[in-house]
């Protein structure tokens, strides 16, 4: 999921992969919060992915309209996991 995001980012380097990676936690964290089954959360559904690269665009954004848009994809990302039937 690392180079996923990173790519995502286009962040080629590692100085910030220990950084990274606990925003992927804090997204999978966030997820089960919400109410997505923990095992889902850490399933490498599509998805899943998806919200997760979503949520760390939101956090590594400088532009406020940037970080508005990816929070609103994020909360419709996870509504739309919450009801999906998606499985383990």
């Amino acid at each position: 999921m690392l180079d996923k995001v990173k790519l995502a980012l286009r962040i080629t380097h590692t100085f910030l992969d220990d950084d990274i990676r606990d925003t992927i936690a804090l997204a999978r964290s966030e997820m089960v919060r919400a109410g997505v089954d923990a095992g889902l959360s850490d399933s490498e559904n599509v998805l899943i992915e998806g919200a997760i690269k979503t949520f760390c665009l939101m956090h590594y954004s400088n532009d406020s309209k940037m970080v508005e848009g990816y929070a609103q994809s994020w909360e419709y990302q996870l509504d739309n996991i919450r009801k999906s039937n998606l499985e383990v």
